[in-house]
């Protein structure tokens, strides 16, 4: 009767043991995390912004990171809620064990190929969840290329061409826009498109080319009408594709009066009273100490003996004019520049800037062209010819001048 009793007794110890066993406490929630969007189309080294939320299961959240393709991402490139993240992974604290919401800003990689963005969150006892974004990058953008020279020269108000190619990256072109001084160009100043022997009416600044030029072209050309006031201006023409991926290039344009083109004779300073200074206005000599005068020649050498070759064919400034010598390919002057080229007032303006100072020039040549500014007035001169005349103080300067 005690054996049965005792196996009795047995029999209920396993069996309290076996529901206690099934029945052992467990944490049966695990922590969740999202993440908007699940799909990202950029380009390369391009910032993009997810938004992570995540929340707790029975156990509080103990760290968060971020993995590409497998790899933990460089904390350089992601930004949260405004602050670069400190470490990856991240250890969490305060209210964020609570869950979070997190606005991620990461720079995308430098190369273009696909790849898979996770998100992994985690709990005090390493129980974790996964979100991910596929992050797709768009295809090789168009090109656009100027085919001319800045600045382009223009009247106020008037037509000018801006001559440029463009060709599609990998998809279709859509869009050129016309920037002018940082705005989009007025609504009827982009007059015309062509292409080839073909022309495209406009006369406004966003161009759809969908039909004109999806697949690009060649020797292109704008037409557009200038500002009406006389100055330098910046424009910038802007190319789009289909999926939004851009080049651009900018130019500027000079815009001012018609320069009036005179010529003058100056001569040898030595010669007969009345003569020696020139009058840049209207190419007049006058006396080398005339109010009129703008430039003046520097005389004889008086060290050299009578007989010999005594005239300095030097020049200075006179009455505040202030004197550059414009030597193409330095200070800034383009190495195509010549007297011809310049046709504007605004042109003498930025020509000035690339013009090197001095006193009393260097024995003149023919072909050499010197700037003379006095107060607003700026001129422009070529020495033509170079004239000694022997036995006489007769020599001179034949000069061209703009002004």
């Amino acid at each position: 009767m005690k054996l049965k009793n005792l196996s009795y007794l047995l029999l209920v110890m396993l069996g309290v043991g076996f529901i206690s066993s099934c029945t052992e406490d467990t944490n049966s929630n695990d922590p969740s995390i999202s993440v908007t969007p699940t799909t990202i189309s950029t380009q390369v080294d391009t910032d993009f912004t997810v938004s992570v939320t995540a929340q707790p299961g029975d156990l509080a959240l103990s760290s968060f990171e971020i993995t590409e393709d497998g790899s933990l991402v460089d904390i350089s490139r992601v930004f949260i809620n405004g602050t670069q993240m400190s470490n990856n992974p991240t250890v969490l604290f305060n209210s964020d064990t609570n869950g979070f919401t997190y606005s991620i800003v990461i720079r995308s990689k430098s190369t273009g190929t696909s790849s898979n963005l996770t998100f992994t969150v985690k709990d005090t006892d390493g129980n974790s969840d996964s979100a991910s974004t596929t992050v797709n990058y768009d295809g090789e953008g168009p090109t656009i290329t100027f085919n001319g020279s800045s600045p382009i020269t223009a009247t106020p108000g008037g037509l000018f061409n801006v001559n440029f190619s463009m060709a599609p990256g990998s998809s279709d072109l859509k869009n050129l826009f016309v920037f002018e001084n940082g705005e989009l160009m007025e609504d009827g100043r982009v007059v015309s498109i062509t292409v080839g022997t073909d022309t495209y009416d406009l006369g406004f600044s966003g161009i759809d080319i969908t039909e004109i030029l999806a697949s690009g072209g060649q020797n292109i050309k704008l037409l557009l009408r200038a500002k009406p006031e006389a100055g330098l201006n910046s424009y910038t023409i802007q190319l789009y594709d289909q999926n939004d991926l851009s080049d651009e290039f900018s130019f500027d344009v000079s815009t001012g009066n018609q320069l009036n083109t005179i010529a003058g004779v100056l001569f040898n300073q030595a010669g007969p009273s009345g003569t020696g200074g020139l009058d840049l206005d209207n190419g007049t000599g006058t006396g080398s100490a005339s109010s009129s005068a703008e430039i003046r020649d520097m005389g004889v050498d008086d060290t050299i003996p009578v007989g010999e070759e005594n005239w300095r064919r030097q020049v200075s400034g006179v009455n505040g004019s202030v004197l550059r010598y414009i030597v193409p390919g330095q200070g800034g002057v383009s190495e195509s520049f010549t007297f011809d080229a310049a046709n504007y007032d605004t042109e003498l303006v930025s020509l000035w800037d690339g013009g090197t100072e001095f006193s009393v020039s260097n024995p003149i040549n023919v072909g050499d062209m010197v700037m003379v500014k006095n107060g607003d007035n700026y001129y422009l001169l070529n020495f033509t010819e170079v004239n000694f005349v022997a036995d006489s103080n007769a020599d001179n300067y034949v000069i061209d001048i703009k002004h």
